[in-house]
């Protein structure tokens, strides 16, 4: 899944908080990361689906740092030899699968494993889940990075987000609720670790080992994908021709086993933030006003992008929709200025919020303002898609709700 949180930054981010995360403005953070040489870094989960009965890894790939020379740098699967489409990139006996009947039995399975450690059957994937940085999700952050974030999203006084995702801290709560029946148990930090861990990695409700290693990008990016059917080995190959060097990326939203989130309007980039914690890297997809202005964006060259349209505002809403986006862009740009002119808010927040969270969400900021940004200069050229057939039932107001958002 993809793990690295970097998204673009349109200009330096010269903000109070600067020395705090220096490291983390150069490199992209991921869910696969993990404390320790490089050697250590898959805890061996890749030797435990190799040597096992039906199991494979392909020695051409490496899980590794981005910078082999720089430990703070991404980490990730590398081709380390040219790979051909269709070669095998990995593939997961069903006895290497850890999955219940459902998804509260799987956080528990997997919660029961990280106690179990070394003496669970699971035990290289245990002690590699369980050394997960606490916290990536939104639903997990503190108090005031919670609040933060509430900021940029415009959360009004109705609880509705201005700029989407929608439900950004409720994952947490969800899980407790839907998975009550198993009591007390339930209300361990390592469970709700785990859980947040299964919301992040698992295919409906498995967890795959080693599979959940490849990162996320879309585009031409995504050079693997799987296949997998219930009671059969889990199946990763190659599809297209990988170079050494490269990083072998998977898709969590635009793949086959990835349902509705594939369509257009259903799952974007400002979804990642709440369901993975990161920003994606280009492509991305964006969608505002509930569903009715929808598309990707692509950086050509740099500082050079590109839009594809899915959705357009209809013609009669067409003014509307270009002031809703200028509006955003002024309060989020008036917002990072204000945070940067402050001395005793950059004193305070910068106590209060810890610098990963901190870097999310000015990172999720920019890539808001430079989407809306492009997304109008397109409008204003007229340069977008004619309207797309939509059986829903039209909207009759002539302006677009502030607050109407996914």
């Amino acid at each position: 899944e993809e793990n690295c949180f970097v998204g673009i930054v349109i200009e330096k981010i010269d903000m109070f908080f600067i020395g705090a995360v220096i490291g983390l403005l150069t490199t992209q953070s991921c869910l696969a990361s993990t404390q320790g040489d490089a050697g250590k870094l898959d805890h061996g989960i890749f030797e435990w689906i190799h040597s096992s009965e039906g199991g494979y890894y392909n020695p051409k790939q490496e899980f590794r740092h981005g910078n082999p020379d720089d430990l703070s740098s991404l980490v990730g699967v590398f081709a380390n030899e040219r790979i051909e489409k269709g070669d095998l990139l990995c593939k997961v006996p069903w006895d290497r699968i850890l999955f219940d009947e459902d998804e509260c039995g799987t956080a528990t399975m997997l919660a029961q494993a990280m106690r179990d450690g070394e003496k669970s059957d699971f035990a290289p994937y245990a002690l590699y889940l369980g050394a997960q940085r606490r916290g990536q999700l939104p639903t997990a952050w503190s108090d005031a990075g919670q609040d933060l974030l509430d900021v940029v999203q415009g959360i009004d006084s109705n609880d509705i987000p201005r700029i989407p995702p929608s439900n950004t801290f409720g994952i947490a709560d969800e899980w407790l609720e839907d998975c009550a029946r198993w009591g007390s148990y339930i209300y361990d930090e390592l469970w709700l670790h785990a859980a947040l861990l299964c919301h992040q990695r698992a295919d409906d409700y498995i967890m795959i080992p080693a599979y959940d290693m490849y990162n996320h990008r879309n585009g031409n990016w995504t050079n693997a994908a799987t296949y997998w059917k219930h009671g059969e080995p889990h199946v990763t190959r190659a599809s297209r021709t990988i170079e050494a060097g490269e990083q072998i990326y998977i898709s969590y939203d635009k793949c086959p086993e990835c349902g509705g989130r594939a369509k257009p309007g259903s799952y974007g980039t400002a979804q990642f933030i709440r369901d993975y914690g990161f920003v994606e890297v280009m492509p991305q997809r964006w969608v505002f006003l509930n569903g009715r202005i929808v598309f990707d964006m692509y950086e050509k060259d740099p500082g050079m992008y590109k839009l594809e349209w899915h959705f357009a505002p209809e013609e009669n809403k067409m003014e509307s929709a270009k002031k809703w986006l200028q509006k955003e862009v002024i309060r989020l740009t008036r917002w990072k200025e204000s945070m940067n002119e402050n001395e005793e808010i950059k004193k305070e927040v910068n106590n209060l919020v810890p610098p990963q969270e901190l870097y999310v969400i000015f990172a999720f900021c920019d890539a808001n303002i430079l989407a809306m940004k492009t997304a109008l200069q397109s409008l204003e050229e007229g340069v977008y898609a004619d309207e797309e057939e939509d059986d829903e039932e039209e909207d009759d107001d002539d302006e677009y709700d502030e607050g109407d958002e996914l």
